[in-house]
């Protein structure tokens, strides 16, 4: 049975260790609780597997024992329209989905590997550091409209589960952190600076800014695999992103 999670169960799904999607859907947790009906949180109760659904996008975290069908007809309920899972979780779903799927690497980097010298970094937490934030990412990533990703991002940035990075106005990174880990959530350079070492430099920077930390990021394509194996990367698993 998949039951809506209550505030009193929260500290113990946050208490949990896991892979990647355990640790983005704990970063919601933190960052909105149970409270708000656009950041919804699921529990399979036989077998542990976790739903967080925020708009019509769904995060999974589900084990080999989960009862995919039954997550299958809770996503289609739900009006999701974008899962993103990974292995096992991914090609265990794809059967009851029926949908098409895109994949690529995680690929994950220990915190022990050694750095170069970072270049500074902007924080950027303002409205007019997060509108030139947003008009990067938005060359490269289909965002939405600039006032809920606003909201979205300027709320999580309070909370303290996600920071966004500025280099020269020109390269832009947003990441998820907790603990002794962090996920890299988007990088993105404007299209005039591609190609000219921006994202290498971006990337460095903010691994040197998290030094100690072991870093996850889910890499698109083949160029991005070898892109992030430049940076001391190395795959660890697979995601899968379904368009329902």
């Amino acid at each position: 049975m998949i039951c809506l999670l209550q505030e009193r169960e929260a500290a113990s799904v946050l208490s949990q260790k896991g892979g990647w999607q355990l640790f983005r859907i704990q970063s919601l947790l933190r960052a909105y609780g149970t409270a708000y009906p656009f950041c919804r949180f699921y529990a399979q109760e036989e077998s542990g597997a976790l739903l967080c659904i925020t708009g019509d996008e769904a995060i999974l975290d589900a084990g080999e024992k989960a009862d995919y069908p039954e997550l299958a007809e809770c996503l289609y309920a739900s009006g999701v329209h974008r899962l993103s899972a990974v292995d096992p979780a991914g090609r265990r779903l794809e059967p009851f989905l029926g949908a098409a799927a895109s994949s690529g690497a995680v690929m994950e980097r220990e915190s022990p590997m050694p750095l170069p010298a970072g270049e500074p970094l902007e924080h950027a937490q303002t409205m007019a550091q997060l509108r030139k934030a947003y008009d990067i990412l938005s060359s490269c990533f289909s965002l939405g409209q600039f006032d809920g990703w606003y909201c979205d991002l300027s709320h999580q940035i309070r909370h303290e589960t996600m920071s966004v990075y500025l280099l020269e106005n020109s390269g832009c990174a947003v990441t998820v952190s907790a603990g002794d880990r962090f996920y890299l959530n988007a990088v993105a350079v404007l299209p005039e600076f591609q190609g000219k070492g921006m994202g290498s430099r971006m990337v460095q920077a903010v691994l040197t800014e998290n030094k100690g930390k072991v870093t996850a990021v889910f890499s698109r394509s083949e160029r991005t695999d070898c892109f992030y194996k430049r940076a001391g990367f190395c795959q660890n698993g697979q995601w899968f992103s379904f368009v329902l």
